[in-house]
């Protein structure tokens, strides 16, 4: 899925688990995308837990964008 911020930068993200459990948002360090949650991503939606996993700004599938700033 996408989400279209602001600035129209489409950033993808998937979502794990029954929505009506409690959400945990996985946000992945700088150089890696939310492939980087795969374990977590395997056993914490059994364990009763909504996970949403964003490829933040320019990662892996969200869309490519020319600067990284505290701005944006």
């Amino acid at each position: 899925m996408t989400f279209t911020t602001s600035d129209s930068v489409q950033l993808y993200f998937q979502t794990f688990g029954d929505k009506d459990n409690p959400a945990i948002i996985l946000i992945h360090g700088l150089g890696a995308d939310g492939r980087m949650w795969e374990p977590q991503i395997k056993t914490w939606p059994e364990q009763g837990y909504f996970l949403i996993v964003p490829d933040m700004r320019g990662h892996g599938s969200s869309e490519p964008v020319e600067n990284f700033r505290i701005e944006a």
